[in-house]
């Protein structure tokens, strides 16, 4: 068994060597349990420079005690990226959102497999579709969408996307949604040599159904990107819009081969008389010839660059542990934040001894000691029951369950009523005097309960 899981010491932590901005998150989350973890973390974050940068200063409280004014700043700034993804949400409807969302993420990640690229941008569609319509949007969509960043950061850990994808992945976790939504398109990218049969369509189109042809569509748009990134997101729909109407044309018709012949004829005239499309001698070369050879010079289109390699792989569990290992956030903080929403009347030191201990559960679980990882979850559900009335007045339900059902209901279940917290003003993190001593002295007994 791992040690720290074994007999009454397993929940008896070290030294919890939190430090005084970890009590201020505390602190805050218990106050504002409808802001999602990374805006949470963002706060602290930006507690924790503020103090850094006040506390050089001759009047440290005059600084600091615009504190409140930094917080809105930064939680209007996260608002304003989730106002606009649920605006392309409501004005785009889902396949078009998902559309936009394949391009943006082809543009900046196009090392990445065609199967990663849309199923990154499937999760993209969930996060939005699930979340602009509830009245939690802000908190809904911001958990949900870091998550599926978490998925492109974790292939990222596994092997190097590129440089741009590599740094937002290894910037501050709390920050990196903003840093994504500066990425623009990879200038270095070196795209494949051929079109790959990107313009070869068989009739097997037509015996796929809704759900398979949709997946065909999408590979067709991630593959066109891969391979013409310098097209605009107007070029590239009014591709893929042409795709779609040759295959319902040639799947109604009687000879679905023949119609397939002569519609890519068209299709690839399309290309060519637009000057948008065919300029900057994208496809200069191949419309320069007649029809016959154009539709060979497309399927066999080069570049005068090669070095293309499709070599990524979705990470297994074994990676993801490790990615969780090397993150730059601490995972106990994270885990303190989640702690803290779901249970906003304990105490900090039990907050605190929880999330030490599911921390060293899951490394213990990561290490693949599977005897140990089973013990260690059904010792911190007994624990969680057994303290269910300093914790959570909503974990009741869940302690009266079976075994196997008990850690399911209590991740799930809702957050608890938050206590009254007017006799704890936050104003002691921004306004005491003696606020720079505890910051510099990093003591871990502030604001003791």
């Amino acid at each position: 068994m791992g040690e720290g899981f074994v007999g009454k010491n397993m929940f008896e932590s070290d030294h919890i060597d939190f430090e005084m901005p970890v009590r201020f998150l505390y602190e805050y989350s218990r106050r504002h349990t409808e802001l999602s973890i990374p805006e949470l973390l963002r706060i602290a974050e930006t507690y924790e420079d503020l103090l850094g940068e006040c506390c050089n200063t001759e009047n440290p409280p005059d600084c600091y005690r615009d504190a409140e004014n930094r917080f809105n700043e930064t939680t209007e700034k996260s608002l304003k990226i989730v106002q606009q993804e649920c605006e392309h949400f409501q004005n785009l409807g889902k396949d078009d959102l998902k559309y936009y969302y394949l391009i943006k993420l082809t543009k900046i990640a196009p090392q990445l497999s065609t199967e990663e690229l849309t199923f990154l941008g499937k999760e993209m569609v969930i996060a939005l579709t699930t979340c602009c319509t509830l009245s939690e949007e802000f908190a809904c969509v911001d958990n949900l969408m870091d998550l599926v960043l978490g998925e492109l950061c974790g292939i990222n850990e596994y092997q190097n996307i590129n440089p741009a994808v590599d740094h937002c992945c290894k910037t501050n976790f709390a920050f990196r949604r903003s840093c994504f939504e500066g990425l623009k398109a990879d200038k270095a990218y070196v795209p494949p040599p051929t079109s790959q049969g990107l313009f070869t369509f068989h009739t097997d189109l037509c015996q796929a159904h809704n759900e398979e042809l949709q997946r065909k569509k999408d590979r067709f748009l991630v593959n066109l990107v891969k391979w013409k990134p310098e097209l605009t997101e107007d070029k590239l729909r009014s591709l893929l819009t042409d795709f779609t109407k040759v295959v319902a044309t040639c799947c109604k018709a009687e000879g679905p081969a023949a119609c397939f012949s002569e519609e890519m004829t068209t299709f690839l005239e399309h290309i060519c008389n637009n000057q948008g499309i065919a300029d900057k001698h994208v496809f200069s070369d191949c419309c320069n010839t007649n029809n016959t050879a154009r539709h060979k010079c497309f399927l066999l289109h080069k570049r005068d660059d090669a070095g293309y390699s499709d070599i990524f792989q979705i990470p297994n569990s074994e990676q993801i542990c490790e990615m969780h290992k090397e993150n730059q956030v601490s995972v106990k903080e994270r885990e303190l934040v989640l702690l803290t929403k779901k249970q906003p009347k304990a105490n900090f030191s039990e907050i605190a001894k929880l999330a030490t201990d599911i921390k060293n559960l899951h490394q213990t679980c990561c290490e693949g000691n599977a005897a140990a990882c089973v013990f260690g979850r059904s010792q911190l559900m007994n624990y969680i029951c057994s303290q269910q009335a300093i914790l959570s007045s909503k974990f009741t339900p869940c302690c009266e369950l079976p075994e196997p059902f008990r850690g399911e209901c209590v991740i799930t279940s809702e957050n608890d009523d938050k206590p009254d917290l007017s006799s704890l003003p936050l104003s002691r993190f921004t306004e005491d005097q003696f606020v720079c001593k505890q910051f510099t002295d990093k003591q871990d007994d502030f604001l003791q309960e």
